[in-house]
């Protein structure tokens, strides 16, 4: 019964944490408005990875001046990249994680904005 109750309260405490307790590491699949790939971002503790792609297919476009690496931070639900082709090259300043629909058919996704409370320019999912 103890051994229950624990990890019901470690279940609670993770589900109050939020978002950010899921984490943001991993590998995540972007594209813009609608179904149009644009790259597959790797996230793993502060740092990031960008590829960009070519096709439906998610073939890597090599040269392409997007490619690359940087900073990114994450705190609750935001998420943002500091540092790297996101900030300079695609101007992305600020973002939201959250996830949608129910535990058994849970969805989790980003979104990455040139300005706060614009419409996004990049919404990236897990494949």
């Amino acid at each position: 019964m103890k051994t229950m109750t624990t990890m019901a309260a470690v279940g609670l405490a993770l589900a109050m944490a939020g978002p950010a307790a899921a984490g943001v590491a991993g590998t995540w699949r972007c594209s813009t408005h609608g179904p149009l790939p644009m790259g597959i971002l790797k996230i793993s503790g502060a740092s990031y990875s960008y590829q960009a792609v070519s096709n439906t297919a998610w073939s890597p476009k090599p040269g392409d001046r997007s490619n690359g690496s940087g900073a990114i931070s994450a705190s609750g639900s935001s998420v943002a990249p500091t540092s790297g082709p996101l900030r300079t090259v695609m101007g992305l300043t600020s973002g939201f994680y959250g996830m949608t629909g129910p535990a058994s058919d849970r969805y989790e996704y980003m979104e990455f904005y040139t300005r706060p409370n614009d419409t996004y320019l990049i919404r990236c999912y897990r494949p």
